[in-house]
């Protein structure tokens, strides 16, 4: 049997205010081509699969169009909600959507109902050589399922330990009933598995360090495909994050993206293989003066990327974000490194109290505010605006 195991779609997610729409289409596309070209079994989706609990209409008929193409292609597929998702919303329909072979898994009730999956001997087709049952088990908020799993402790540990303790009595249970065909279980989950990795765009489950799960929970199956990190990792060597298809923040520029093809074959071990796509706009960290920048031929690749841009100017440039995206018109993000030369509150209180006239106050409080000394243009400006004002004062002062 094999699977292709995702996780983290955020359909209907932005980037810095720019819409993703086609670069999450080629992902659907990516998930698509890779199950057919592997010929898996179905196509695992960890959680996550929209990026708020009322997605945008498009997102909605994205994901519609990426099963449907599944289905087509006769590739089963089993969801599971993540923290982003409405159980409720996500759930629709699922009954009869799983005569097509499309499995949501968004309850605590629905965690225990296994998807079974059939191998058979290819030469008697009358004989089973193995199952293999994936459960499901959605995101677990702990004071919404706290009470019907029985636990007092409201951390996601507690709740996700009696939550995955039900399953495990479910697939003994089940695997003694199978007699002499072999059981394999897969567990799906949305968590953050201790001693993950996360990156910038993964949403706080709670404060502290009270949403981490250990993974030794799901040490006993055979294969775990977790979601909500989103950088693909292993915390055990078959407990696995697939990671999102596409990055969500820069702090994902240099992780690889795609998603896990897992083998379980009768009597063998667990094989899992990578398989990547590159994302459709790539991101690029740039660091440098303005003029390096503009200038610099090692920067060419950038030209094409989302770029978040940090200046190491002594002052802030002019302009810079509109001259930047002159070069490099998907810029996004801009940062000024504080250099040496920069006021700090403390020496601009200092530089206030100083001044002789003001012409200085006016520009020291521009230079503190822009982290760029005035022009000689804003320096004329400055100065006429002062004289005006002393105008008007005189003037006030008369016609009283």
């Amino acid at each position: 049997m094999k699977f292709l195991h995702t996780s983290d779609w955020h359909l209907g997610r932005s980037f810095h205010g720019e819409s993703l729409e086609d670069t999450q289409a080629k992902a659907m596309r990516d998930v698509v081509d890779a199950a057919r070209e592997h010929a898996v079994d179905a196509v695992l989706i960890a959680g996550d699969v929209y990026d708020r609990t009322v997605p945008p209409e498009r997102a909605v008929t994205m994901f519609e169009e990426t099963l449907e193409e599944l289905v087509r292609l006769g590739i089963s597929v089993v969801v599971t909600s993540g923290n982003h998702d409405s159980p409720r919303r996500m759930s629709f329909g699922s009954r009869f959507m799983s005569a097509a072979g499309v499995h949501f898994r968004t309850s605590v009730a629905e965690s225990v109902e296994p998807v079974r999956f059939t191998e058979w001997d290819r030469e008697d087709d009358g004989r089973a050589v193995q199952h293999v049952d994936v459960y499901g088990l959605p995101y677990l908020e702990p004071r919404v399922v706290a009470a019907e799993l029985g636990v007092e402790k409201l951390t996601h540990q507690d709740v996700v330990a009696a939550a995955v303790e039900r399953i495990r009595n479910v697939a003994e249970q089940r695997a003694q009933e199978a007699g002499d065909v072999p059981v394999r279980t897969v567990a799906m989950a949305h968590l953050f598995a201790a001693g993950g990795t996360p990156s910038e765009s993964e949403a706080v489950l709670s404060v502290g360090q009270l949403d981490r799960v250990s993974a030794d929970l799901f040490g006993w199956a055979d294969y775990t495909a977790l979601g909500h990190l989103h950088g693909p990792q292993s915390p055990l060597p078959y407990v696995k994050y697939s990671g999102s298809p596409v990055p969500y923040s820069f702090s994902e520029a240099k992780q690889e993206k795609g998603a896990w093809i897992v083998d379980i074959n009768p009597g063998e071990d667990v094989a899992t293989t990578w398989v990547s796509w590159p994302p459709a706009v790539p991101l690029a960290i740039l660091k440098g003066t303005l003029e390096e920048l503009l200038s610099g031929d090692e920067h060419a690749w950038a030209e094409k990327a989302y770029c978040q841009v940090t200046l190491t100017d002594e002052q802030r440039p002019e302009r810079p974000m509109e001259r930047l995206r002159e070069r490099f018109p998907k810029a996004l993000v801009l940062q000024h490194e504080n250099s040496g030369n920069s006021q700090n509150p403390q020496t601009y209180r200092e530089r206030i109290k100083n001044a002789e006239n003001p012409q200085e106050v006016a520009e020291g409080f521009l230079e503190f505010v822009r982290q760029r000394t005035p022009n000689d243009d804003e320096s004329k400006l400055l100065e006429n605006l002062i004289d005006q004002a002393r105008v008007e004062a005189h003037m006030q002062k008369g016609r009283a």
